[in-house]
């Protein structure tokens, strides 16, 4: 299968967590529900407020996880059901991390 038919180009904005947080990585699966099976694509450390990268077209989780000040590890997740084909409409996926707020408050992502 062409790489440009079966991947999108994920542009992550992780300004809010890297500036919040020390030991930042992003790791990438794509889930294959139907065998039980996750197949990781992606593990990296992360240091810049912007990541651009290529993702499968596929059922994918990518996770955002660092160690904030009071030494507690959190993350956020994206599910994305992404479908391969040609449309750049559909092939650019821009992701943002909300805001970090008060200490002990949570962040839930409208999904």
């Amino acid at each position: 299968m062409n790489f440009y038919r079966s991947h999108a180009f994920a542009d992550l904005n992780l300004e809010s967590v890297v500036d919040a947080t020390s030991a930042v990585r992003i790791t990438g699966t794509v889930e294959t529900p139907n065998e039980n099976r996750s197949d990781s694509f992606l593990d990296d450390a992360i240091s810049a407020r912007q990541k651009t990268l290529w993702i499968p077209a596929a059922d994918v989780i990518l996770h955002v996880a660092g160690t904030y000040r009071d030494g507690a590890e959190r993350g956020l997740s994206w599910h994305l059901k992404l479908t391969p084909g040609f449309r750049l409409d559909a092939k650019r996926i821009r992701l943002a991390v909300p805001a970090c707020g008060f200490r002990g408050m949570k962040i839930i992502v409208p999904g």
